[in-house]
């Protein structure tokens, strides 16, 4: 859906560009003087593989606790297209979609356990310095943080920290 979709407009080259990935390739090519965000061909091969895991992993786990806070923060007039177009996606009524119940929730804690593990041994998904695969996973928890109350992790988790060290 268009009307939804991420994009960026560079005023100066006079182009749109959509989807986040293409974004980042673009300002990687077009903007060489800024911090990389692949670091190379090995580099955006390695983010593909994060964005794959992020949306099979993290996108539908803040979709199932998240859905009824973003459908609250809709306008009156909004409320109604969400509605019917979510539960055609999912075959059931949107309350049916949430749950937060602690199995769920462990379930998902322990999805992160890769990323635990590779923070133990470096600051950053991607080395030394954030890349892009720190800001696609990144993304995930913003989302979360910026639609819902709802606070997945404990404030010591090794993630948490992690997510505190990332600025875009």
């Amino acid at each position: 859906d268009s009307s939804t979709s991420r994009g960026l407009g560079d005023v100066y080259k006079r182009q749109v560009v959509q989807d986040s990935f293409a974004i980042a390739e673009y300002l990687e090519a077009n903007y060489p003087d800024g911090r990389p965000l692949f670091g190379g061909e090995i580099g955006r091969g390695l983010a593909r593989l994060v964005e794959s895991w992020s949306q099979r992993t993290l996108h539908p786990f803040v979709t199932s606790v998240a859905l009824m806070d973003i459908y609250s923060l809709l306008d009156e007039a909004d409320k109604e297209h969400f509605r019917r177009t979510r539960e055609a996606f999912f075959g059931m009524k949107l309350e049916e979609v949430v749950h937060r119940d602690p199995t769920h929730v462990e379930a998902f804690s322990q999805a992160l356990n890769p990323l635990r593990a590779t923070l133990k041994v470096q600051p950053y998904l991607s080395g030394r310095e954030p890349g892009f695969a720190d800001h696609i996973v990144f993304g995930a928890f913003q989302w979360l943080r910026v639609v819902s109350p709802f606070h997945p992790l404990k404030p010591d988790d090794r993630v948490m920290e992690w997510l505190s060290l990332i600025h875009i």
